[in-house]
């Protein structure tokens, strides 16, 4: 057989082969590049959210958003769709921190290629840590790298003849039928189990020895570089209006951070975010939300019904749910009198 003629029929048979694989990744999407939605693939397993995330802002576009969210995996479990008034893309991620919000919120920007009218933060109080801060520095990817990828040369469809995406869409159509722990929705929703007491519990023992021994022990650092990277992305956006809370821990990892002596800081945080945001919606401390065991799946993820409690009472059109909301709004002109009524509850922790 000629050369020519063999490899004709070599790469017909691949190109054959391919096919069928290339067709299920592309009806199954699991990367989020293309915008079609169906029964079979409505529900995904969550990997890799940074990247899916910013796929479908780049492929899908942000011009029906005029708000976007910020924050840890904490915040990912707020469902966009529940703020009253505005129209937001959760843009949260696992192990989001301060450092990172201005480069989100630049490319989500350029993505919408105009300034977001609300920009709403979940801030955690382990991102105040500087020594865990920097160390998520050096393993995360820069938020630019994940649309560099985007924005490579025929990269969604060069991902349909990928064998991992294969599996992703293999993975995902069996999820259909079979709920895990955590999945996302094509709407950018994520979704949880409830999780069962045994799983509970074994994963609050980690988190509790984790957050005593690093995060709130002898590895806590504070961060004084806070309150600059806050006036820099204030600074930046000059027409966005900034919406700031703080992610409702449990009252036993609270009652912790109290423990290990972190108090001091803990206001110092508060205190460095009014002082460039204006008030803070605080869900933090004793209060609905935090006594309620039933309202976690471990000591500090919330399950997304807390989530809408949260999205309802930040939105701008709460006005009717102010007697139920979990939250103080703390300003400058309340925060010393807020402190001197918290001193009080939390004596003896």
């Amino acid at each position: 057989m000629h050369p020519r003629t063999w490899l004709f029929y070599f790469f017909s048979l691949t190109l054959i082969l391919a096919l069928p694989i290339v067709i299920f990744n592309y009806w199954m999407d699991p990367l989020w590049t293309f915008s079609h939605s169906h029964a079979y693939n409505q529900n995904q397993v969550g990997f890799n959210e940074r990247q899916l995330k910013t796929n479908k802002m780049y492929f899908n576009g942000l011009k029906k958003y005029d708000a976007l969210l910020l924050g840890s995996s904490r915040s990912t479990y707020i469902n966009q769709a529940d703020f009253n008034g505005m129209k937001v893309f959760n843009l949260a991620s696992a192990d989001m921190t301060p450092y990172e919000y201005k480069e989100w919120i630049e490319i989500a920007k350029k993505i919408k290629n105009e300034e977001f009218k609300y920009i709403i933060i979940g801030l955690d109080f382990w991102a105040s840590n500087k020594y865990l801060t920097q160390k998520k520095i050096v393993q995360n990817k820069t938020p630019n790298s994940y649309l560099n990828r985007a924005k490579e040369l025929l990269y969604r469809y060069k991902s349909l003849i990928s064998f991992d995406t294969f599996q992703k869409s293999r993975e995902n159509l069996k999820h259909q039928e079979e709920a895990s722990t955590i999945d996302y929705t094509r709407d950018n929703i994520k979704n949880t189990i409830l999780v069962s007491p045994e799983r509970k519990k074994h994963v609050s023992i980690l988190q509790y020895n984790k957050y005593k021994n690093t995060i709130y022990g002898k590895d806590y650092i504070y961060d004084m570089n806070l309150k600059q990277l806050f006036l820099e992305l204030k600074k930046a956006n000059p027409k966005t209006k900034f919406i700031i809370f703080t992610t409702p821990i449990s009252k036993t990892l609270f009652s912790l951070l109290i423990k290990q002596g972190n108090y001091i800081h803990y206001k110092n945080w508060m205190r460095a975010t009014i002082d460039v945001f204006s008030e803070v919606h605080n869900f933090m401390g004793i209060n609905k939300i935090t006594v309620n065991p039933r309202n976690y799946p471990d000591l500090h993820h919330f399950y997304p019904f807390v989530g809408k409690v949260i999205a309802k009472n930040i939105s701008s059109a709460n006005k009717k749910m102010k007697k139920y909301t979990p939250a103080t709004i703390v300003n400058k002109n309340n925060i010393e009198n807020y402190f001197k009524q918290q001193d009080k509850l939390y004596t003896g922790f």
